[in-house]
């Protein structure tokens, strides 16, 4: 057992066979945790994702959109019964520390997975530190908690900025993004949501935005007054 902050890791293990994930990033709403990860492959990995939908008792919902990984959990522990090619790897714990402000996910795989399970997690950007509990690797059982601030999930509804001649509001929504992720804010997504065509209020195409941030309870409100200040300097409307 060790507990490896993620520098710590990289100086520790630094072999062919590991590749860091670039970002773990977890939000919790009561007993609900919903974890992305951003893989380290392109693509992510669609066979990491329906081994831990098949494996793991807590996963209640996975999808992968690129190598963006997200999936939502229920605080618990259920042991994984792994095997290999059929139960892989899984989350068999997840823990809400509400004291430390953090959450703590155990992970568990066999051969790369197992790798996987805290080595290259571990690496990630977002990653508080990782307790190391089997290292894993060839044909080994891999397991490690991985442990990240607690964030909130917040969704933010931007319409009718533009004018007749001018303007976009879905340009300008993920601008003001771009703005707060530089200004250290965690800048989640951007969803374009098609409303009611028929309205006779509607603007041209009748769509509205809805960007998505990770966010520290205490920073919740500066993060709103901070979008709504850009966006009375851009709006044109």
């Amino acid at each position: 057992m060790a507990i490896l902050k993620p520098e710590e890791l990289k100086e520790k293990f630094d072999d062919p066979w590991i590749a860091p994930y670039e970002k773990v990033i977890t939000m919790a709403d009561g007993d609900i945790v919903e974890l992305i990860e951003y893989h380290p492959c392109p693509s992510g990995s669609n066979w990491l994702l329906y081994q831990y939908q098949h494996s793991s008792e807590l996963i209640i919902d996975a999808k992968r959109d690129g190598n963006k990984h997200t999936y939502l959990c229920k605080v618990g522990k259920k042991p994984i019964d792994l095997k290999a090619s059929i139960n892989a790897a899984g989350i068999e714990e997840v823990v809400i520390d509400e004291e430390a402000k953090e959450v703590k996910v155990t992970h568990g795989g066999l051969a790369g997975a197992g790798v996987g399970a805290g080595m290259c997690r571990g690496m990630g950007e977002g990653v508080k530190y990782v307790d190391v509990l089997e290292v894993g690797g060839g044909s080994k059982e891999g397991k490690a908690t991985v442990v990240t601030p607690k964030y909130e999930k917040l969704v933010i509804g931007i319409d009718d900025t533009d004018v007749k001649d001018a303007g976009a509001t879905w340009t300008m929504a993920h601008n003001i993004g771009l703005q707060l992720k530089e200004e250290g804010f965690e800048y989640l997504d951007h969803i374009i949501v098609q409303l009611f065509p028929h309205n006779p209020h509607k603007t041209q195409n009748c769509v509205s935005i809805a960007l998505t941030f990770a966010v520290m309870a205490e920073d919740k409100e500066r993060l709103i007054n901070r979008l709504i200040e850009i966006l009375e300097h851009d709006t044109l409307s």
